[in-house]
């Protein structure tokens, strides 16, 4: 399993601010890949680059498009926004440097001069809210902690969204019965939306398929019986995704004459997993698109499982981010029955 990065993270409900009003809150405003940093001018100009290389992760799309997109906020206006960065170095001089400062309780301060750099709250002005504050001594030592913690931070604002986008795809009727029958015929589930329809039942080759239209995505699972988790790499997966898309889906193919897939090994759902993103495209309809891809192998089964979500949205050629996010969010709710008995009984 590959180890999570620990840093000195604080998470207070300490945080105190000012000014704060006795209102109700609302929903936040704005889009959840967009973050928003409140920072002085000269801070800004300083870091930009810095934090635009720590969140704006680039996506494997057939435009160029990036998991966040980072705007230099307002103070003015910061209370509407949905995910904020607060910027500043005790060095700092500044309306927002000082706002900042005096928001944090003494405490706080003494612990940014012990090293800490990063305070965070959630649902603070309004709901569906993620508030990170980075501080520390001076600018120099804020960049170090930004650029050594970049996976972490990013993270943090990632698996933000991922929830708060998993219990709205969720929150409409979800069809249990279909991840009933998975589960009891083929011994996995997955959380399925209300509007997805089973397009491919293939219990011979172990191959189910499930597909929505308005624009069109869809996800397959496919499993190997095997005791030789060795094959996974990224010729293997590229292979058996084209394998599959030429018996499965007409005939979509990995693109890799002007685009590169992208191999990584990751942690996926406590497991050590191969994933592939990159372009398919079909020569025959002439279509193309996104996808994104995991493979891993499940100890207790004996299983190679392949997991993939792809999707076809011509009509916004620039956009395809938060499709592929809603399939972040579908494949990983994939359990195991006997992952499920173990939740179940506590182990």
């Amino acid at each position: 399993m590959i180890k999570k990065i620990i840093t000195n993270v604080v998470f207070p409900s300490l945080i105190v601010f000012l000014f704060l009003q006795c209102t109700s809150k609302k929903i936040s405003l704005g889009y959840n890949d967009r973050i928003y940093v409140i920072a002085d001018s000269s801070l800004w100009a300083e870091t930009e680059s810095l934090l635009r290389e720590t969140f704006e992760k680039p996506l494997v799309t057939p435009q160029h498009e990036t998991v966040f997109t980072l705007y230099n906020g307002n103070l003015n206006f910061f209370k509407n926004y949905n995910n904020l960065i607060f910027l500043t170095s005790l060095d700092e001089e500044g309306d927002v440097s000082d706002f900042i400062q005096k928001s944090l309780l003494p405490g706080l301060l003494e612990r940014v001069e012990q090293g800490s750099y990063l305070f965070t709250k959630e649902n603070e002005w309004a709901y569906n809210q993620y508030v990170m504050f980075l501080v520390s001594t001076n600018k120099d030592t804020l960049k170090q902690k930004i650029s050594k913690n970049e996976s972490y931070l990013f993270n943090l604002f990632n698996d933000h969204w991922t929830e708060s986008l998993k219990t709205q795809m969720y929150s409409i009727s979800e069809q249990t019965d279909v991840e009933e029958m998975l589960l009891d015929k083929y011994g996995w589930m997955v959380k399925i939306q209300y509007d997805y329809v089973m397009e491919v039942e293939d219990s011979v080759n172990n191959f189910i398929m499930l597909k929505r239209l308005f624009p069109e995505r869809w996800f397959f699972v496919h499993w190997i019986d095997t005791f030789d988790p060795s094959v996974l790499n990224k010729e293997w997966c590229i292979q058996k995704r084209n394998e599959l898309g030429t018996k499965y889906l007409n005939s979509d193919l990995v693109e890799e004459k002007f685009v590169q897939p992208v191999y990584e090994e990751v942690e996926f759902l406590g497991k050590r997993a191969s994933k592939l993103s990159g372009l398919w495209e079909n020569s025959v309809t002439i279509e193309g698109g996104p996808f994104i891809s995991y493979s891993f192998y499940d100890e207790f089964s004996n299983r190679i499982y392949m997991m993939d979500f792809a999707c076809f949205d011509p009509r916004h050629k620039s956009t395809k981010r938060s499709l592929l996010r809603q399939g972040e969010v579908i494949l990983h709710t994939f359990q195991t029955k006997h992952e499920i008995i173990e939740r179940d009984n506590g182990d």
